[in-house]
């Protein structure tokens, strides 16, 4: 959680390293910090402080979101397995947590929050980050060139 005192923010340092960073904490994490299987796998060390019903929503970035459901969804309630997980984690880094972390940073300070996202901004979520492709997409009528 970062919580905003006006002149100050002050970082959660219980929380993982990964979740600081999408919140815009300072912070250089290294390849193990940044990976989203293994901190999904370590959900169960987190589970109070994840998904906290008590933060306000006004001090959470919508990449600390994405992060925290995949950890829930998948590292807590597992719902997925094996493959899967790598195939979700991947599209989490790939389209979502970049396009909400760089969302939050052309808010204004104060209003960076997932309380102040609206419809036409989450209309921008990139085409792929809802779905996972394992072929290129064909237009109807186009054939391929040998």
């Amino acid at each position: 959680m970062v919580g905003n005192t006006g002149a100050q923010t002050v970082w959660n340092l219980d929380r993982p390293l990964a979740l600081l960073a999408c919140a815009g904490a300072p912070v250089q994490l290294s390849a193990e910090e940044a990976d989203l299987v293994a901190l999904t796998n370590a959900a169960g060390h987190y589970a109070g402080r994840i998904l906290d019903p008590d933060v306000e929503p006004d001090d959470v970035h919508p990449a600390e979101y994405v992060v925290e459901y995949m950890m829930v969804a998948h590292g807590l309630n597992r719902r997925a397995k094996g493959d899967r997980v790598a195939a979700v984690e991947s599209n989490h880094r790939r389209y979502l947590i970049p396009f909400f972390t760089e969302l939050a940073f052309t808010r204004p300070e104060g209003k960076k929050g997932i309380a102040y996202l609206r419809l036409p901004q989450l209309e921008t979520v990139p085409p792929d980050a809802g779905r996972r492709r394992t072929t290129p997409r064909r237009h109807r009528g186009c054939r391929s060139v040998p």
